[in-house]
């Protein structure tokens, strides 16, 4: 398996009239049956030995794994930027893996919750997205920095963008229009 033995927590259904083992120099051998996932509900096939083949048996069981989740560590808002206080880290045991579960503060802190959260509520990477840190129609402060040389004048927004996000912005002054970089609220950077 993938995870560390802690990590990892087995449930076996032995049926009562297969539990009685001989006393000694038993070994067990132990396969799924179909699924190799080793996670929820499945089957296994169990091989005793004592000298020979001792008994061949197959059990249902369960596999879990104790998962890093980031869950609401208060309210939040739809449309709310995301801080550090608003989560809380804890640790749960799964039965399936779920891509869409947020498992890191990193991936939330900065976004913006698309729908309002309760405490307790598992983030999904589904109700995050990217804020708009500059809208269209919008005027916004234009720089460029290149060494010791710094300009900065006033435009406007031709698109929305999110930090980091490369959008047209007309300059008020030239009234020429020259793509910039997002770097924080109505602010953009021309890059040379």
């Amino acid at each position: 398996m993938p995870w560390e033995r802690e990590e990892v927590r087995i449930e076996v259904d032995l049926p009562a009239d297969q539990v009685d083992l001989p006393d000694r120099n038993v070994s067990l051998k132990v396969d799924t049956v179909g699924k190799d996932d080793y996670l929820g509900d499945m089957t296994f096939s169990v091989r005793l030995h004592h000298g020979k083949i001792y008994r061949q048996m197959t059990v249902r069981g369960r596999i879990e794994v104790l998962r890093q989740i980031v869950v609401a560590a208060r309210t939040i808002k739809a449309g709310q930027v995301i801080q550090e206080e608003d989560l809380a880290v804890k640790k749960r045991w799964v039965s399936r893996l779920d891509p869409q579960i947020v498992s890191s503060l990193d991936e939330a802190i900065g976004k913006q919750a698309s729908t309002s959260l309760k405490p307790g509520a598992e983030l999904k990477k589904t109700v995050l997205q990217t804020p708009i840190l500059v809208k269209k129609g919008k005027t916004v402060r234009i720089s460029l920095e290149k060494g010791p040389l710094f300009i900065s004048t006033l435009g406007i927004s031709e698109e929305d963008g999110a930090r980091g996000a490369l959008i047209r912005v007309r300059n008020l002054s030239s009234n020429r229009l020259v793509y910039a970089r997002v770097i924080g609220e109505d602010a953009v950077q021309v890059e040379f």
